[in-house]
């Protein structure tokens, strides 16, 4: 009996060697470096991020980021937090999708894992809506507004309208609706608020694509009216 357990482990190993080396190869593609600077109205901020990413076997997306506070006068050099990303992408038809997400940030003052569920409807080649679910999982606590010690998670509810405007030019709105967890507020003194960005990019050619959003944030953590606006040039290898 053990005899044959043997050959069959040794067959095993054999077809396993046999097999060629494509089979284990990892493809990438879409492999890419950004940078995009921001500025937020209320916060009075400068930030600038520096990305990359690549897209693993046609199916898995991969990111990691690092954003800098420069201050309200670009005079700083602050790290502000770091990232990375990881999403798959699952077609269940030819139009619809089910796409896993999953997002980890640290910083300064702590870490937060956040999961990320989305659904991509393609409703035609040039028009696209996808819906998401995020929860922002705090690692740390912090005080709350009766001064315990809590997680200050949030949920987030994302709608995306895509529309491919030409074989170059890409647009879509993002509205974006947020909720608090535990006893914190948003800027607006709220446990709700919402947010709204729309964001353009242009496929320069096969290598350049300048992108930019502007956005609505609602409140800033100071109360003051909060608009973001981005513009960012990405190199794609």
């Amino acid at each position: 009996m053990k005899a044959m357990m043997k050959k069959q482990a040794l067959a095993s190993a054999v077809m396993i060697s046999a097999m060629p080396l494509s089979a284990f190869a990892l493809d990438f593609s879409s492999t890419g470096v950004d940078i995009r600077e921001a500025y937020t109205t209320g916060s009075k901020m400068f930030q600038t991020r520096l990305q990359i990413s690549t897209v693993i076997n046609d199916s898995v997306s991969f990111s990691y980021q690092n954003t800098i506070n420069n201050g309200s006068n670009y005079t700083e050099f602050k790290n502000n937090y770091s990232e990375v990303e990881v999403t798959y992408a699952i077609p269940l038809t030819d139009r619809f999708s089910f796409i896993p997400d999953m997002v980890f940030s640290w910083g300064h003052k702590g870490s937060h894992i956040d999961p990320y569920l989305k659904f991509n409807y393609q409703l035609s080649p040039q028009f696209g809506v996808m819906a998401g679910y995020r929860y922002y999982h705090y690692n740390y606590k912090t005080p709350c507004l009766d001064d315990s010690l809590q997680r200050n998670s949030s949920h987030e509810y994302d709608l995306w309208l895509n529309w491919q405007v030409t074989d170059k030019l890409f647009v879509n709105y993002n509205p974006v609706y947020l909720q608090k967890q535990n006893d914190f507020h948003f800027g607006n003194n709220k446990k709700e608020m919402w947010q709204h960005t729309l964001y353009l990019s242009y496929q320069y050619d096969s290598h350049w694509k300048p992108f930019g959003d502007i956005s609505d944030l609602g409140r800033a953590g100071n109360g003051d009216k909060e608009y973001r606006m981005r513009i960012g040039l990405k190199y794609l290898f």
